[in-house]
């Protein structure tokens, strides 16, 4: 059975990250620009340990991402989306250490003070504290540790300040009817929806370089921050149909 961990609200969640940044800062120098190092982090100011292995080969399950061995403060990550060998998955793999990072910060007390406790996985065998897989519902302990790693990796002062730099400005960008007929005058037929998904993952693109992290990730990052907004009231209302 899953752990049962208590509610953190976002805010709080976003204060775990930034604090641990903050830690990390006071240490070996203040981070003020991004990409956020986030291995060096996890290894040299939490002191764990990062391993690349097979891990469908090690524990026994298919699409497992990361793994966090608690009392042996040891973290695993899957050799399919070490960037080195597959450049593409920079983004998932420094995502997946963020995401490590959030269980060991947040959650290793329910394991190291309880060492009955055993593994949030049902096999027993398998003796990782956490095991990470895609295929996995998201419970509270796994979303709370996705947006730890949105946190670490997406600072919010620095989000605004490249978005700024990028753009111009701090002016959001909205996909609204205006947007959409642009669009549609440049050529792109796709429906509404498809389109509007499109337009919003081109611009998380272009800054998501800036963070080393999917377009993906900052996607969901900047419709957090309202910086790309969907204007559905624009789009679908009697008056925005051609």
């Amino acid at each position: 059975m899953p752990i049962k961990v208590k509610y953190l609200p976002k805010q709080h969640i976003e204060w775990n990250a930034q604090k641990l940044l903050a830690e990390y800062g006071g240490r070996y120098g203040d981070v003020v620009v991004p990409p956020i190092p986030v291995e060096e982090i996890l290894e040299k100011h939490l002191k764990l340990t990062l391993e690349i292995d097979n891990l469908e080969a090690r524990l026994g399950h298919p699409d497992i991402l990361g793994a966090l061995w608690a009392p042996e403060k040891l973290v695993a990550i899957d050799e399919s989306i070490e960037p080195t060998e597959h450049p593409n998955k920079e983004g998932r793999f420094r995502y997946t250490v963020g995401h490590e990072i959030g269980h060991w910060v947040q959650h290793r007390h329910y394991f190291l003070d309880n060492p009955d406790q055993g593994s949030l996985f049902p096999d027993t065998t398998s003796k990782a504290t956490v095991i990470c897989r895609t295929s996995q519902s998201k419970d509270p302990m796994e979303r709370q540790a996705d947006y730890f790693s949105a946190y670490l990796l997406m600072p919010k002062n620095m989000v605004y300040a490249a978005w700024e730099k990028h753009r111009g400005s701090l002016t959001p960008y909205i996909f609204n009817r205006n947007a959409r007929e642009n669009l549609r005058a440049m050529g792109f037929v796709e429906p509404d929806e498809l389109l509007a998904s499109m337009a919003i993952e081109f611009v998380a693109g272009e800054i998501a370089p800036i963070f080393r992290v999917s377009a993906k990730a900052m996607q969901i990052r900047l419709e957090e921050l309202k910086l790309v907004q969907r204007d559905d009231a624009s789009l679908f209302s009697m008056e925005g149909v051609a």
